[in-house]
């Protein structure tokens, strides 16, 4: 379940089945957000009117009260497909390049590369990424490009970003050194201050 900045809640579930011709078809909304039967999705229900539903296709929804109990409303495709085909996708760190008016925006990625991302994608639905601000985030492939999902702000570190690998390996150079000789039993975060706001 995430949260747009409007304040709209989206669930995550599984089409179970859909008519094409009828223009409906029922949705089982993943465990653990509260709804214990299928949900109704119309053809009207949908984001986008060309998106095919197919039995097992991953979708994002907001719900409606309806007559017959929960429409799936504003449904569109959750996108799985993963850019790594050896495996789950891994994180990726990026910058929020720009904040688009209709709840999305687009992050760089340190590899140069733009990522689209929808806030119903931020781990946190409070706390709305601003530009300029690093994320970290995992990205799938689309018909349209590249999509961040899972995004979450880099703000825990008090230094405000992201550790260098040569400063890791400044303080693993420094415990294998002889200046650490009187160093005893004791334990160093190389972590930029993560570990203080976990206290």
């Amino acid at each position: 379940m995430s949260k747009e900045a409007t304040g709209r809640t989206f669930f995550r579930g599984t089409v179970k089945s859909f008519d094409d011709q009828g223009g409906y078809g029922y949705i089982k909304a993943d465990a653990g957000q509260g709804f214990n039967d299928l949900l109704l999705v119309h053809r009207q229900s949908l984001r986008r009117r060309s998106l095919q539903l197919t039995s097992g296709k991953r979708v994002l929804f907001t719900t409606a009260l309806v007559p017959r109990g929960l429409l799936a409303t504003d449904v569109h495709e959750e996108v799985v497909n993963a850019l790594a085909a050896e495996g789950p996708p891994t994180a990726v760190v990026g910058t929020v390049k720009r904040i688009n008016a209709n709840s999305s925006g687009f992050i760089r990625l340190v590899d140069g590369k733009e990522a689209y991302f929808h806030f119903s994608y931020l781990n946190d639905s409070k706390r709305i990424p601003k530009v300029g601000d690093q994320v970290i985030c995992r990205v799938v492939s689309t018909a349209k490009g590249l999509q961040a999902q899972d995004v979450a702000r880099i703000s825990r570190s008090p230094v405000k970003r992201l550790g260098h690998p040569e400063e890791v390996a400044k303080v693993a150079l420094f415990l294998a050194s002889d200046d650490s000789s009187f160093v005893v039993g004791s334990e160093i975060a190389a972590d930029g201050g993560w570990l203080l706001n976990t206290m």
